[in-house]
């Protein structure tokens, strides 16, 4: 089975790793941020505002808006590590020429369900940020088209192993045929050792 470097052509695969490192990472950044404002919050609260406060858009109070936020960051944050190590696995076993369509295809599918689910809570949420929707969506998009290109090469992979075998099947008919034809019972088995 072919895999890796002759399989595969980076410009396809190229694009799709780019933008999901960068937004990968654009998201462990704001998650950091968001992470560490929500925990200077909950130490310090700003001065004249009580925590049972609450804010706009919630219907909660300041603790469980921050608690909230520290969720969403943290899980923001953990989804993105995942994509960034899968990405990292993709590129290295590309490099290595090892990089096969099933593996792709796993990859790529626990990506785009993870982060389809990530777009689809998001879009759920009654604060939504522009930011986190496009990220999301690039995500979303970045992965189903790998899922797409895996699934395209593992076809052509089933496709040209099944007109080997047929090609391989057809070659045995016939040799069996010639050699009933009018090769002595000596020929043929010299000709098979």
């Amino acid at each position: 089975m072919e895999q890796g470097g002759g399989l595969w052509r980076k410009r396809y695969l190229m694009p799709s790793w780019v933008l999901q490192v960068i937004c990968s990472l654009v998201f462990v950044i704001a998650s950091s941020l968001a992470l560490a404002a929500a925990d200077y919050l909950h130490d310090n609260p700003p001065p004249g505002s009580s925590n049972n406060a609450s804010y706009e858009g919630y219907e909660h109070n300041g603790d469980q808006a921050i608690d909230l936020v520290q969720i969403s960051g943290g899980v923001a944050m953990a989804l993105s590590f995942v994509t960034l190590i899968l990405d990292m696995a993709e590129i290295v076993l590309y490099d290595h020429h090892r990089l096969s369509p099933v593996l792709l295809i796993c990859s790529a599918s626990v990506k785009t369900v993870v982060w389809g689910a990530y777009l689809v809570l998001t879009l759920n949420d009654p604060v939504v940020s522009v930011l986190d929707i496009v990220i999301s969506l690039v995500l979303v998009i970045t992965s189903a088209e790998q899922l797409v290109l895996g699934s395209m090469y593992r076809h052509r992979q089933r496709q040209d192993h099944l007109e080997d075998r047929d090609s391989s099947e057809t070659a045995d008919v016939e040799g069996v045929q010639d050699r009933a034809d009018g090769g002595s019972l000596h020929r043929v088995l010299a000709h098979e050792l």
